[in-house]
C-alpha cells in the first residue's frame, strides 16, 4: 500500500508546487519510519490523511483557471426549469456562440495584451503574500501566477484595451487564486472557501497598487 502511494506521488511530482511536494514526501517518510519500527498503527492517521489530501487536492485544483459561484436561480427561473425540463428539449436547439477558430483567435489576441514589468511585480507581490501570510498554509504556485496574468490579459481584451492595468489583476485575483491556496487549520480547513477569499481580499488591500 505504501509503495502504491509513493508511485502516485512520483507520477504527480511534475504538477505539484514544491511546498506541496515536500509535505507529501514528509508525510510518506513518517509512515515508512513507523512501519519499519513495526508500529501496529494505521499507515496514515487522520491528521496525516488530511494534510496529504489537501496537498494533492490543491495540486489537482491548480489546473483550473477559475472557481466561480453563480448561486441559486431566481424562484421564477427555477420553476420554469421544473415545468419545461430543458435538458430534454432545449438542449437540442442550442446553437454555438463561438466556433473553435473564434476561440483560438481570441486566445491569441489576449496573449498579445501588453503586461509590463511593473504589473508583473505587482502580481508577484500578491502571490508572494499568499506564501508568507500567517493564515495561509500553502500559498499560490507559479502556475497560479501565470493563470492570473492570463486572466488579467483576457479581462483587458474584453474591456477593449491593448494593455493590462492593476485593476485587471485585482478584479480577478480572488476568483483565480482562492481555490489554489490552503488556509491554516485554525482559520478554516481546506481550500477555495470563504476564508480563503477573505484572506485574499485582505492581501489585495495591503499590497501597494502601482501608479
Amino acid at each position: 500500500m505504501l509503495d502504491d502511494r509513493l508511485d502516485v506521488v512520483e507520477e504527480r511530482r511534475r504538477d505539484v508546487h514544491p511546498l506541496h511536494e515536500a509535505l507529501q514526501l514528509d508525510q510518506l517518510a513518517r509512515v515508512q519510519a513507523r512501519l519499519e519500527r513495526g508500529d501496529q498503527v494505521a499507515p496514515l492517521d487522520a491528521l496525516e490523511q488530511r494534510a496529504l489530501g489537501v496537498a494533492v487536492g490543491i495540486a489537482e485544483l491548480d489546473r483550473f483557471q477559475m472557481r466561480l459561484s453563480i448561486g441559486y436561480p431566481a424562484s421564477e427561473d427555477e420553476a420554469a426549469v421544473l415545468r419545461e425540463d430543458p435538458g430534454t428539449s432545449a438542449l437540442r436547439a442550442l446553437a454555438p456562440v463561438l466556433l473553435p477558430a473564434d476561440v483560438l483567435r481570441l486566445r491569441a489576441s489576449a496573449q498579445r495584451i501588453k503586461f509590463d514589468d511593473a504589473l508583473i511585480a505587482y502580481l508577484l507581490a500578491i502571490v508572494n503574500e499568499t506564501r508568507e501570510h500567517e493564515g495561509i498554509h500553502m500559498g499560490a504556485s507559479t502556475r497560479a501566477a501565470l493563470a492570473l496574468r492570463r486572466a488579467a490579459q483576457a479581462h483587458a481584451l474584453l474591456d477593449e484595451r491593448d494593455y493590462a492595468i492593476p485593476e485587471d489583476v485585482r478584479e480577478l485575483a480572488v476568483d483565480v487564486l482562492a481555490h489554489r491556496i490552503a488556509v491554516q487549520p485554525r482559520a478554516g480547513a481546506g481550500c477555495g472557501g470563504e476564508e480563503a477569499q477573505w484572506l485574499l481580499r485582505e492581501i489585495l488591500d495591503r499590497v501597494p497598487v502601482p501608479l
